[in-house]
């Protein structure tokens, strides 16, 4: 068996289940607070809503909409993750 078969017949389903959670952790950190969010335009979504508000005197339903677009895209994440977990574990007990 090839070192890439092994790898992929093995090592990987062996790990997924236990490196999902911290992985899906990171990615809920990065899309939050971090600025390696830029790279797909989240700080510009804040600075949009900020300049939005600014010049409409609306701040709180630009802000609102703003939460509103995270929160959506947390939980859509949040989702995600729990169905590639279910997939990953399958086979393996319950923890409660």
């Amino acid at each position: 068996m090839g070192p890439w078969l092994r790898f992929r017949r093995i090592i990987l389903p062996a790990l997924l289940p236990n490196a999902l959670p911290g992985l899906a952790n990171l990615w809920m950190s990065v899309t939050k607070d971090s600025a390696l969010v830029a790279v797909v335009g989240y700080q510009e979504l804040a600075l949009a809503t900020r300049l939005a508000g600014a010049s409409t005197k609306h701040y709180f339903i630009f802000f609102l909409a703003s939460a509103l677009l995270y929160l959506v895209l947390t939980l859509v994440s949040n989702v995600v993750f729990n169905l590639i977990e279910r997939r990953v574990r399958r086979g393996q007990p319950k923890l409660l």
